[in-house]
C-alpha cells in the first residue's frame, strides 16, 4: 500500500562549486585521450602483476602430473589467469576508445559518451575507430572479449552455447595483447581543452601545470 509520500529526486552534490560550464569543460579535459591511456596503463600493470603467478601455477600443477603426482590445490595460488587476460582486455579498450576519441573528439560532447562507445567488445571498437588489425590480433581480440563478459567476472555464462566458438591463435594470447598494446599507446598522448584544443602531452609531466592550474582554480569557486 502507496503512503502517499511523493519521492524526493536525487540530487548530486557539487562539493567544488563549479558551475555547469565548468563541470562540462572538466569532462572534456578528463575525457581525452590521454587519460584513457593512464586507465590502460593502470590495468596493464595490474595484468602484469598476475600473470607471472598464473604461469606458476600452471606449471606447478603440470610438473605433479609429469610426475604422477596428485595436485595439492589447497598450497596453489588462486587461478589468475583469467583474470589476467580480462584486464589486459580492459587495457585494449581504453587504448581502443581513446584512438576513437583522438579522432572523434564529438564523440564527448555535451558531457556524455557516444552510443557507439558503450561496448566491451574489442572488435566493435576497432572497427569503429578504424584500427587495423591483423588476423592473429583479432582472433586475440575475439578471446579477450569472451574473457571480459564472462570468465573475468562469473564461473560461467548466463547458458550454454552449443555453438563451436573456438579460434585459432598460433601464439601465446598474451604476447600478442602486449604488442597491439605497445602499438598503440604511444599514439594517444593528447589532451583535449575546455575550448576544443589539442594538446600533446606525451611524457612529462610539466605540461600538466595548465591542467592543474584550472583545476586549482574552478576549486577555489
Amino acid at each position: 500500500m502507496s503512503s502517499g509520500k511523493k519521492k524526493k529526486p536525487v540530487v548530486i552534490p557539487n562539493y567544488c562549486g563549479f558551475t555547469e560550464e565548468e563541470m562540462f569543460a572538466l569532462y572534456r579535459i578528463k575525457s581525452s585521450p590521454w587519460f584513457w591511456r593512464q586507465k590502460a596503463e593502470e590495468l596493464k600493470y595490474a595484468a602484469d602483476l598476475l600473470w607471472p603467478i598464473a604461469l606458476k601455477r600452471l606449471n606447478n600443477i603440470s610438473s605433479s602430473i609429469k610426475r604422477k603426482k596428485d595436485v595439492d590445490f589447497s598450497n596453489l595460488p588462486p587461478e589468475t589467469f583469467s583474470t589476467a587476460k580480462g584486464l589486459l582486455g580492459f587495457s585494449l579498450e581504453c587504448l581502443f576508445k581513446a584512438s576513437i576519441i583522438r579522432d572523434n573528439p564529438n564523440f564527448m560532447d555535451n558531457g556524455q559518451q557516444d552510443n557507439q562507445m558503450h561496448t566491451h567488445n574489442l572488435v566493435k571498437l576497432t572497427e569503429i575507430g578504424k584500427i587495423v588489425l591483423t588476423r592473429e590480433e583479432i582472433n586475440v581480440c575475439q578471446v579477450l572479449t569472451d574473457t571480459m563478459y564472462v570468465d573475468f567476472r562469473y564461473p560461467i555464462d548466463r547458458e550454454i552455447k552449443l555453438e563451436n566458438g573456438s579460434v585459432s591463435i598460433g601464439r601465446n594470447i598474451i604476447d600478442v595483447g602486449n604488442e597491439l598494446y605497445d602499438k598503440l599507446h604511444g599514439t594517444v598522448d593528447q589532451i583535449h581543452t575546455a575550448k576544443g584544443e589539442v594538446i600533446k602531452f606525451g611524457r612529462s609531466t610539466a605540461k600538466f601545470a595548465p591542467l592543474k592550474k584550472m583545476e586549482k582554480q574552478l576549486k577555489k569557486k
